[in-house]
């Protein structure tokens, strides 16, 4: 499926106008804002931790390269 920059500036336009209306009906919740608060702050040390865990993970598969590439197994 093909689509132009100008289907997905007006999709891009329709979500943002989808979200500022959720936006706006949520600030009629009681508890709304600090719900949201407390899931962002969820999201950001989610983030957190897979960031460190992709820097672990490349750290080991260095390791492994560099320990392959200085020994070599007799066979």
């Amino acid at each position: 499926m093909y689509f132009d920059n100008e289907l997905l500036q007006q999709v891009i336009q329709r979500v943002d106008e989808l979200q500022n209306k959720m936006i706006e009906k949520s600030k009629r919740i009681e508890g709304a804002k600090e719900y949201i608060e407390r899931k962002m702050q969820f999201f950001a040390q989610d983030e957190a931790i897979r960031n460190q865990l992709k820097a672990l993970k490349n750290q080991e598969q260095r390791l492994t390269e560099n320990f392959l590439k200085t020994h070599t197994i007799d066979r």
